[in-house]
């Protein structure tokens, strides 16, 4: 359960601001690090955070900041030293690697431990016994296919996890969703939400582009962004019983990214709900 807001203010400027609540089946726990931050020697500033099983994000999330920067760009090569990151696509196609990586790494693990056999096994229906190759039991195979293609209540459960990333490069600002099931998708719009307290911040969002004249959605004032984005993880703080903690508030300019510290993001968050309450 959490909450992912983020916008892209301007050709240099981005915010983003998440709560801090995970859980699980017995506690809750208000100390999440769901903002992680990438910059590189070529001038590419990311914010990504995630919404879904939170080892699972966190994981990536860390392989990702752990990339090294080399001449060429290949987002198969997620790992060593020959990896560069020129601008933000670049960065979500390098995290969808990663991810389609660590989800067959879990797939073969399971394939393995459960049935004794490989991704190669349950695709062609054949395994190797005492060195020979021998077809699999009809009476197993369903089972197999159901979990190579992570169609089980487990996997679909690990699985079911999604980014926002946003970030600047040479060229401008942008900001890209990252499902664990599909290609990176830019995103059209200046800002985006994720999780379960994504309804009631959508909301509030939606409300403070659509109050500012068209000419004004692709330069919006830093501050009234930050502002916005706050409000918005207020209000499914609020609402969503899923969503809590002190919001992690993180932004990007022409100068890099900016994570505040604990004891101003409380201090950012209140304020926000003081003005609010001055104008109800």
């Amino acid at each position: 359960m959490t909450v992912i807001n983020v916008m892209k203010f301007n050709s240099a400027e981005g915010g983003m601001v998440a709560d801090t609540q995970s859980s699980t089946s017995l506690r809750r726990y208000d100390i999440a690090e769901k903002v992680h931050i990438l910059e590189n020697k070529n001038g590419v500033c990311l914010l990504l955070a995630g919404s879904g099983v939170s080892d699972f994000l966190y994981e990536a999330a860390t392989r990702v900041k752990a990339l090294k920067f080399g001449p060429e760009f290949d987002p198969k090569k997620t790992t060593g030293a020959n990896y560069n990151c020129n601008s933000v696509r670049e960065g979500a196609d390098a995290l969808t690697e990663i991810i389609i990586q660590m989800k067959r790494k879990s797939i073969d693990t399971y394939l393995q431990s459960t049935f004794g056999v490989d991704s190669t096994a349950a695709i062609t229906g054949q395994t190797i016994v005492d060195g020979k190759q021998v077809p699999i039991g009809q009476h197993l195979l369903s089972s197999i296919l159901t979990a190579y293609t992570a169609q089980t209540q487990a996997a679909q459960e690990l699985f079911s996890n999604g980014f926002l990333l946003a970030g600047r490069d040479s060229k401008s600002t942008s900001l890209y969703s990252v499902q664990t099931q599909s290609a990176p998708i830019l995103i059209a719009r200046p800002y985006s939400s994720i999780g379960s307290g994504s309804d009631e911040s959508d909301k509030v969002l939606l409300k403070f582009i659509k109050n500012l004249p068209r000419e004004k959605r692709t330069n919006i004032p830093f501050v009234e962004g930050m502002e916005a984005l706050i409000r918005a993880t207020n209000a499914s703080i609020d609402l969503n019983n899923g969503v809590g903690g002190v919001p992690t508030i993180a932004y990007f300019n022409e100068k890099g990214n900016t994570v505040l510290g604990e004891d101003s993001s409380r201090l950012a968050s209140e304020i926000v709900r003081v003005a609010d309450a001055k104008m109800r």
